[in-house]
């Protein structure tokens, strides 16, 4: 048994030598690659102007924001953009609807609690909570 599988050993290593032998026999010579064609300019002197590009922005000397203080919506503005305005000068024009509806509620609860206001009566009738926060 062992000379079998000695004998089967060497007739696989005799195969592959022989096939190895095959392939490097078939195998075509590689060629070097031809020599790059070079071309050339002749340096002249001449004369070139230095540059340099920088990045940067402009910005003015002097920013004015112009905030609102109150809300609501503008209707109209009452000045020319980059124009000079004075101090106290009406820039916008805003609906005053709301404020409107306000003041008239503010007008009906005074009128509301004016006569208690005067005789120190409370008209809700919730007589504890007068007390309570006097």
């Amino acid at each position: 048994m062992k000379q079998f599988a000695l004998s089967l050993g060497l007739l696989v290593l005799s195969i592959s030598v022989v096939n190895a032998q095959e392939k490097t026999a078939e195998a075509p010579e590689k060629k070097a690659p031809p020599p790059p064609t070079v071309g050339f300019i002749v340096a002249q002197p001449q004369a070139v102007e230095l540059t340099k590009n920088l990045p940067g922005r402009l910005a003015a000397s002097r920013d004015a924001v112009v905030r609102t203080r109150v809300t609501g919506i503008v209707q109209k503005r009452l000045f020319k953009e980059g124009a000079y305005v004075k101090a106290g000068q009406q820039l916008f024009k805003i609906d005053d609807a709301a404020f409107r509806t306000a003041l008239a509620s503010a007008k009906e609860g005074q009128s509301h609690f004016a006569p208690a206001i005067r005789t120190g009566t409370n008209p809700t009738g919730d007589h504890q909570r007068q007390y309570r926060y006097r």
